[in-house]
């Protein structure tokens, strides 16, 4: 994929969050837009939120011409059990 292609799941509006699988088979899950960055010469920075407010983890570096796909991917569910 080119980083211009990523950069439009990133950018659509509504986000839908996706994973993003390597020919490797490695993958990586971005659950909203400012959770990656995009570089210029296309490497795609990728990190998850933690349970503290504003800490995150770096989940991994990989090259936009290495990602084979993208999927769409229903959100983390909320930490709640979901009673009303």
């Amino acid at each position: 994929m080119t980083k211009d292609q990523i950069k439009q799941h990133l950018q659509a509006d509504p986000f839908r969050p996706f994973r993003m699988r390597t020919r490797t088979g490695e993958f990586f899950d971005v659950s909203h837009p400012r959770l990656t960055i995009v570089t210029k010469s296309g490497s795609i920075y990728v990190y998850r939120p933690t349970e503290e407010a504003d800490v995150y983890d770096f989940l991994g570096i990989v090259s936009a011409q290495h990602v084979e796909s993208i999927e769409y991917v229903d959100p983390a569910p909320s930490h709640g059990n979901g009673a009303a």
